[in-house]
């Protein structure tokens, strides 16, 4: 119906809103991954309506609309509403990439502190540093004691490769750490910019919640709800995505600080219990 609502790169978008052409997420078969795909074509059925009904959702199609379900042994199969199969599992939001490959909790710390509290001196971008070889220079400086303690809790913890050195450059009341990452440590989930990128939807259920309560143990305002803001909308893009797909109720707005022209970019978490 014209009311569906579509998961896009800018947010919820009702179907009436979308055009050929537009950009949308979709779900790749093969390889299990969500990504950006181009609309091709959009179609307006008509007809008798069929009503599918779980524990987490209601699926109000006409009968010949197309369904993907996983089988018990995990097999992608396409069936019609009218042709649906009751032990099939119908893939929706966040139960069609639980399946995904776990990530290293000490890497989702380390992209939500940079992310929160990485400095580059080059400005917007990371820096090239080092003349023998490129490498990743990242500064973080905190105000307060718990955000450095857990960087090198984590940073002492971390099993996979890709960290050269730590510098430990703090002075009393002034806490600070340089690390030097190879160059393409965070550039699955951190673009140029410093940006998340939607690779984030790929993480599987358990490790979403992980970094979302992350990103607000770093970088959130902890107020009447859990919020996170940016002067790049990409990032909140990107975490209401996230909350979108993880069953997660989330707030998307925008706001200037006056006198400041610059807008600010806000993500508002609304934390009921989510569900699978």
């Amino acid at each position: 119906s014209m009311d569906t609502e579509l998961l896009t790169p800018n947010g919820w978008k009702l179907q009436k809103e979308i055009n050929v052409g537009d950009s949308i997420f979709s779900f790749n078969i093969e390889k299990e991954i969500i990504e950006i795909d181009e609309i091709q074509k959009t179609y307006l059925g008509r007809g008798e309506c069929l009503e599918a009904v779980s524990r987490n959702y209601n699926l109000i199609t006409t009968k010949n609309h197309r369904v993907l379900t996983k089988t018990r042994r995990n097999k992608f199969e396409t069936f019609t509403q009218e042709t649906l199969k009751s032990d099939r599992k119908i893939l929706c939001t966040s139960s069609f990439i639980n399946s995904a490959s776990d990530v290293e909790r000490e890497f989702l710390i380390l992209v939500a502190a940079t992310q929160a509290d990485g400095y580059i001196k080059s400005g917007n971008h990371f820096e090239w540093c080092d003349k023998k070889r490129p490498v990743l220079r990242v500064e973080y400086g905190f105000k307060k004691i718990r955000k450095y303690e857990r960087l090198l809790k984590t940073l002492s913890k971390f099993k996979g490769n890709g960290i050269i050195r730590v510098d430990d450059k703090s002075k009393e009341g002034e806490y600070r750490i340089i690390v030097i990452y190879e160059p393409d440590f965070f550039e699955k989930y951190l673009d140029k910019k410093k940006c998340f990128t939607y690779e984030l939807l790929n993480l599987n259920y358990k490790d979403r919640l992980f970094f979302m309560d992350e990103i607000m143990n770093w970088d959130g305002i902890f107020t009447r709800r859990n919020s996170f803001l940016s002067k790049h909308e990409k990032n909140v893009d990107v975490l209401v995505a996230v909350c979108s797909i993880t069953n997660i109720r989330s707030h998307k707005r925008i706001y200037f600080n006056k006198p400041n022209p610059t807008p600010y970019y806000v993500i508002e978490i609304l934390y009921n219990k989510p569900h699978n």
